[in-house]
């Protein structure tokens, strides 16, 4: 019959040594062969280790003590530390080889006996539910854990980023009522409402943006109940009140104007009102702009004239493996004025310094700070398309929404306007004596 002999002993990781002179202490296993390597926790100088002993010793001059409170004490200390360790090594190979009644020697797996000391291997499932057991904060870097393995497949890079800004805001709420430890369970209907009110009153965020963010935390809680975290999301009930429309904001063409022509002296406000700019006359959000590549997004085409004209097709940064959003942008003469400035390559800013940039514009050029945002860009595009006429379906695909319903619904109101002028060039139509509706229009 073969006999499997365990073999043990501790070995110093020179090559894993810090800073400081100190390498782990690591316990060597051998069966058969098949070896495993288990951490001890324990730390030490190369002076203090005597490796034909496996142990730790006192250095025998003074000259070689590395580190003044490595005394006496910590010595013995760690050496009661690893001979306890292999104590229980000991004792667990025993326990696995003892026969049954009248039965032969079981054989012993190396494997079983490093379950026995730390447990068998867990699943991630089971780690995140032993992570998640004690808050709701951490079930929530748990869910953003799981899904950054799903950006570009199943969500975007920035749907992921919002998720941490919603857990800071939920973080910080529940530091500010004392209950950072709150469990899952225990968010109710009653939480989520102090969470909104709180949001609203002390954060000063509007309606709308304190439903995201109640609308991320019910969907981390739903994402434990399908987990089997959790047995039931306790606010799943939740009835969210909604803040009025309000109208879209663009520039309209004098106000363009202004920003184009206004002379500046510095080169970084320069750069801010040319990024802004192009935003208008080709419709891309702040990401895309950013990543754009013209070498690679471009493309030629001969328009009805016979004109060969260049357009951007960009696949917009909300895009996954499974939706796609494109734009399909044909270059109007300001955006490729700038692009021929910038030798196809525009340099973007960060978001915040561009934001911040936009309001001096907006203070110069006298226009309100609320229509001066990096998305104001993006829809002032809209704006001035549909004005001009462009058929609907052409916008929505300029500006690569994923349907038309969803340009109809942004832009309602500029829509009802454009009704209007239309039928305002048919013959016999007859305009009302007293004006009792209006709508802002570009100029």
């Amino acid at each position: 019959m073969k006999v499997d002999t365990l073999y043990l002993s501790f070995r110093r990781r020179h090559k894993r040594e810090n800073h400081l002179g100190l390498a782990p202490i690591v316990l060597l296993l051998s069966i058969d062969s098949k070896r495993v390597v288990l951490a001890t926790g324990v730390t030490c100088p190369k002076a203090y280790w005597k490796n034909a002993l496996r142990k730790l010793t006192m250095p025998a001059s003074q000259k070689q003590h590395v580190l003044p409170d490595f005394s006496e004490e910590v010595v013995a200390e760690h050496n009661n530390t690893l001979y306890q360790l292999q104590c229980e090594v000991v004792e667990i190979y025993k326990r696995l080889r003892k026969p049954e009644p009248r039965g032969p020697v079981v054989e012993v797996r190396i494997t079983a006996v490093k379950d026995g000391l730390r447990g068998p291997k867990k699943t991630p499932q089971q780690l995140t539910r032993e992570r998640v057991s004690q808050s709701l904060a951490e079930l929530y870097r748990a869910f953003i854990a799981e899904r950054e393995g799903l950006v570009g497949v199943e969500i975007a890079l920035a749907t992921s980023m919002s998720h941490k800004t919603r857990l800071n805001r939920l973080t910080d709420f529940l530091r500010a009522h004392d209950i950072a430890g709150l469990r899952p369970e225990s968010f109710g209907l009653n939480m989520a409402d102090k969470l909104i009110h709180w949001l609203l009153k002390v954060k000063g965020l509007k309606r709308n943006s304190a439903n995201k963010i109640l609308r991320g935390v019910l969907q981390v809680l739903s994402w434990a109940v399908r987990r089997e975290y959790i047995d039931k999301n306790p606010a799943q009930h939740y009835e969210f009140k909604h803040q009025a429309k309000e109208p879209i904001k663009f520039l309209t063409v004098g106000e363009l104007e202004a920003i184009s022509c206004i002379e500046l002296a510095n080169n970084g406000l320069g750069l801010v009102r040319d990024c802004f700019v192009f935003q208008c006359w080709t419709g891309l959000a702040y990401a895309d702009m950013a990543s754009l590549n013209v070498g690679r997004d471009v493309e030629y085409h001969r328009d009805r004239a016979g004109n060969l004209r260049r357009v951007l097709r960009v696949k917009r940064a909300k895009s996954t493996m499974f939706k796609g959003y494109e734009c399909v942008i044909p270059l109007l003469p300001e955006a490729e004025r700038l692009l021929a400035h910038y030798e196809d390559t525009i340099p973007v800013l960060t978001n915040q310094a561009y934001n911040r940039g936009l309001k001096v514009l907006g203070e110069m050029c006298s226009i309100a700070a609320e229509k001066m945002t990096t998305h104001v860009g993006r829809k002032t595009a809209g704006t001035l398309l549909l004005n001009m006429g462009i058929p609907l379906p052409v916008v929505s695909k300029f500006l690569g929404h994923a349907n038309v319903l969803i340009t109809q619904k942004l832009y309602a109101e500029l829509l009802d306007t454009t009704v209007i002028d239309a039928f305002s060039m048919l013959g016999g139509y007859a305009p009302a004596e007293e004006e009792t509706t209006s709508f802002e229009l570009a100029a």
